[in-house]
């Protein structure tokens, strides 16, 4: 801010090196592909009368390490007494077994509930991703991790997570944040009570993660 004036721009610098300069609030700069290590950073904020006041701040870049998504989970076997979050692994990716009743295929046939190449095995697991090592711990999946349908919706709205919803619970705001609709999760419920608008789904996972997704009622 600037008290006597307006500030004309911002420009960022790596130690003497000028990096970049942005004219427009919230004056921010995006570096990235940077080497691990130690840098300082400055800021210098310039008014519309050329007066400038500088800043900053050191940072630590930390190296990238490669983490195997699926490290201590067992191969999956046939019948192997899995029950309702069970992980495994199988052809290079890592399931979750499902909620009951479905729990109750992941210890059917292999060639029907075979994680990722049985016939069936949808109805018994949950896809929680590649093994393939990831840089800096982050996982990869190709699952979305809360979807619903129809959308837009006027009666049943049907809920898949990519998250056990065992323990779980879900919330519907409305666009003035009030809670229209709380229980328990399952896998589908009614819209027929609420008004016609743009309302907000939320997840609250048994581990206190919440998800969100929008989703319109139709009248």
């Amino acid at each position: 801010t600037d008290a006597d004036g307006s500030i004309s721009k911002v420009e960022f610098y790596n130690g003497a090196t000028k990096l970049g300069e942005d004219a427009t609030a919230p004056y921010a700069y995006t570096w990235s592909g940077l080497a691990a290590g130690s840098y300082t950073i400055t800021v210098k904020s310039i008014d519309d009368k050329g007066a400038s006041a500088s800043a900053l701040v050191s940072v630590t870049v930390n190296p990238v390490v490669a983490t195997d998504n699926c490290t201590g989970v067992t191969t999956y076997t046939e019948n192997n007494g899995y029950v309702a979050g069970s992980i495994t692994k199988n052809a290079g990716r890592k399931y979750e077994c499902k909620d009951w009743p479905y729990s109750g295929w992941c210890n059917g046939a292999a060639w029907a509930y075979s994680p990722g190449n049985g016939a069936y095995w949808t109805d018994a697991w949950y896809d929680r991703g590649t093994c393939t090592p990831t840089t800096g711990g982050a996982s990869s999946s190709t699952s979305e991790s809360l979807s619903i349908s129809p959308n837009p919706v006027q009666g049943e709205l049907n809920i898949s997570s990519s998250y056990s919803l065992s323990g779980a619970s879900l919330m519907i705001i409305d666009v003035t944040g009030k809670t229209v609709y709380q229980s328990s999760a399952a896998e589908s419920i009614s819209t027929s009570d609420l008004d016609a608008g743009v309302y907000t789904l939320i997840l609250v996972t048994s581990d206190n993660q919440k998800i969100t997704k929008r989703f319109i009622k139709m009248k």
